[in-house]
């Protein structure tokens, strides 16, 4: 099975059309082949990941340099970057044969090591991870119970490497919070996040090395060792990052730290949380990885179940701002995450073209009157792609599959995914059919409760996060060109209307919010952003079981109905299927997420006006001050609308000083034009925001019409 979906995928991507200006740095890679690993026990298996990944994050921190092979998702990827104008094509290949030869090898990256006991305190483990990034140290486990040699014994015991930072697990007695694991973390605070060693705006959630004592979770040895998730860390550990493991529940004690007082693991995440989003002045905090389901937290390890526990974990994080990318069980393993990230993406991807009424009337979902048709109407949500590393191993052979591009599908994929695995989003792009199109997944730009987001926030008491969490997502939707968010998760309870309204100043083409147990219904927040409700998950079903769960949602009843049907892991053949039978069955006509907000615009007596694409802009990102800079933008109008010349203008604003440029003449719906103008700059220098969208005032709609603004971080310079 695994050797087909890998031929599938070098198909896709050996047959892909390679645009070419993406090359690695250096003229040197190194290689390492970790498949020997996966034969050792699991403390010797534990102990060379982490340090491999320690290594690989400092030698890929400033340079892509060292690429590891643990999986044959990692030689597909390889394989790919080394094909012709590609990122490695012309790179000189250098395999690395032994553990001591790359610790050798890189000698350069690391001041020395960083030694703790896990046996003792198996919380220590990913404070050593937290440790190596921000002190550039090299992990190593001291094992005085081994009856083998360990790392330790052939690098440290032996002189080879210096011991910088020791983590004895006897500095910890629980004299502080109750609990060693506790005191542990409440030191961890103080030593790195709050003497800013670490960057806690990039914080891991990894299972620390309790995973040595559990029990193996899924009768395969292989599978259970990459459930580990050690690969993950050199991202993390690059980037200096503070990684953690901690329970969210305070009704109960977590099964590796069953004698702390009750709520000791939650109190001590809290304190985390606090800390990271002090630091970050109030930013929202990237959290990669999740809870270690398989070994710890829920049942049968505990009494609460698995999703009650997700829920309350995203309840607690975002209140502190922060949102997940979420390395899941049981396939979130991950390598070379620290060497992807120096792939090089474009400043921005335009979104795809509007759809237009004769578009829609062409497919029986608009009437030639405007009006909308009774029927059913529903959108595939292909997902779940809110994580890195399910991205980068289980997509592909979706991607490949031979289904797609016959109906139209909703890729839903987190665009903040490309901090970590930016290459799979030009191959996508230029991939893509005209049926493919590309929507954010869970939440936005990152996985997390918008409710959460608002005051009064349990758990933190903080201010409101809304305006952080738009920018954030601003940033991430003008990038990849999104415009349609499609699965908003809230736990418990649901999206109130303010939440859904707030959507609309980054995500103004829709929003689809989780499924609640009623029946689904579709709302126009403020006339301006359709929201739907989510019908059904159609997910471990054949295409005809799917089809007749999708037609259990048709209604006729003189009114067009709209729908979102979620899969997970779904094959492009399957959407396929499912969607010709439904059809076929009782007239469900698929249609893509964008098409579908479109049609809810106008069944609910809004309409698809004042809609633009900026699509390109001259403007420099290294400016003078006080020197007006000429500039020309490239924007589509793909509102229904014509933009008249009279009364619309582009208002760019960078930092405080605005110019308000006019159009040359009307343009026409769907047409691209250009704005040529002379740009005002600031007098004072430093780093500001450049900002612009078209304003339509005084053109007999109302109120002034702002579109949605396009942003970008510049510089101002001293002239």
């Amino acid at each position: 099975h695994m050797a087909l979906l890998a031929n599938m995928w070098l198909l896709l991507l050996f047959s892909a059309a390679i645009a070419g200006s993406a090359r690695v740095e250096s003229n040197v890679v190194y290689t390492f082949n970790m498949s020997f690993a996966l034969a050792l026990s699991r403390a010797d298996f534990y102990e060379t990941a982490h340090l491999v990944a320690a290594i690989q994050g400092l030698a890929n921190r400033h340079v892509p340099q060292l690429y590891t092979f643990e999986t044959s998702t990692d030689q597909d990827w390889f394989n790919y970057l080394r094909s012709p104008s590609e990122f490695m094509a012309n790179a000189t290949i250098r395999p690395i044969a032994t553990l001591d030869a790359l610790v050798d090898q890189f000698k350069d990256v690391y001041r020395g090591a960083v030694v703790y006991d896990g046996t003792q305190l198996t919380s220590l483990s990913l404070l050593a991870s937290t440790s190596a990034g921000a002190e550039s140290l090299l992990p190593f486990c001291h094992r005085s119970n081994s009856s083998s040699p360990t790392l330790y014994d052939r690098f440290i015991a032996s002189g080879r490497i210096p011991i910088v930072r020791n983590l004895s697990a006897s500095t910890f007695t629980g004299n502080i919070t109750g609990s060693r694991k506790g005191d542990a973390y409440t030191w961890a605070v103080k030593e790195f996040i709050k003497s800013n060693l670490s960057d806690a705006s990039n914080m891991g959630y990894y299972i620390d090395y309790y995973w040595v004592k559990s029990n193996m979770c899924c009768g395969d040895p292989t599978t259970d060792k990459l459930m580990s998730n050690l690969a993950n860390h050199d991202w993390f550990i690059a980037r200096r990052a503070f990684s953690f493991d901690l329970s969210v529940w305070s009704d109960e004690k977590p099964v590796d730290d069953p004698t702390q007082p009750l709520g000791t693991d939650l109190r001590a995440m809290m304190e985390i949380a606090r800390a990271a989003y002090e630091q970050t002045g109030g930013g929202m905090v990237h959290v990669g990885g999740f809870t270690p389901w398989a070994f710890k937290y829920v049942q049968p390890f505990g009494k609460h179940e698995g999703v009650e526990t997700e829920w309350q974990t995203m309840h607690v994080l975002s209140s502190f701002n922060v949102y997940v990318d979420a390395d899941a069980c049981c396939i979130g393993s991950m390598n070379n995450a620290a060497f992807y990230a120096f792939y090089p993406l474009p400043e921005r991807y335009p979104p795809a073209p509007f759809p237009s009424r004769a578009s829609l009337v062409a497919k029986g979902a608009l009437n030639p009157d405007g009006s909308v048709p009774p029927r059913t109407f529903y959108y595939f949500y292909a997902g779940d792609y809110d994580s890195a590393s399910w991205l980068y191993s289980q997509l592909p052979s979706r991607w490949s599959d031979g289904g797609r591009g016959t109906v139209p599908i909703g890729w839903a994929i987190d665009p903040n995914l490309a901090m970590r695995f930016p290459v799979i989003f030009p191959l996508m792009r230029r991939t893509a059919t005209l049926n493919d199109s590309f929507i954010a997944g869970d939440s936005g730009a990152g996985y997390l409760n918008p409710g959460q987001l608002y005051e009064p926030r349990q758990y933190s008491g903080l201010p409101s996060g809304v305006r952080a969490w738009q920018q954030h997502n601003r940033k991430w939707f003008n990038k990849f060109g999104l415009t349609f968010t499609g699965f908003v998760i809230n736990g418990v309870p649901p999206l109130t209307d303010r939440a859904e309204v707030d959507y609309s100043e980054f995500s103004p083409g829709g929003i689809t919010a989780q499924y609640d147990g009623s029946v689904p219904t579709v709302e126009l927040r403020d006339e301006i952003l359709p929201v739907l409700h989510e019908a059904a998950d159609v997910v471990n079903v054949n295409a005809s079981t799917a089809a007749a769960k999708m037609c259990s949602f048709h209604r006729s009843d003189g009114r067009p109905h709209f729908l979102m049907f979620r899969t997970i892991l779904a094959s492009s053949s399957f959407m396929r299927d499912a969607a010709l039978l439904a059809q076929s069955l009782c007239d469900l006509r698929v249609l893509s997420p964008q098409e579908i907000g479109a049609l809810v615009r106008v069944s609910l007596g809004g309409n698809n006006y004042f809609i633009a694409a900026y699509l390109d802009d001259s403007l420099p990102r290294l400016l003078q001050a006080g020197l007006a800079t000429p500039a020309q933008f490239t924007i589509r109008n793909d509102g229904w609308n014509t933009l008249l010349q009279n009364c619309t203008r582009l208002s760019v604003s960078v930092g405080d000083t605005v110019t308000s440029l006019p159009l040359s003449s009307d343009a026409l719906s769907g047409s691209v034009f250009v704005i040529h103008g002379v740009v005002s700059v600031p007098r004072l220098p430093g780093p500001t925001t450049l900002e612009y969208q078209l304003v339509s005032s005084g053109c007999g709609q109302g109120q002034p019409e702002r579109y949605k603004s396009m942003s970008y971080s510049i510089d101002v310079l001293v002239q």
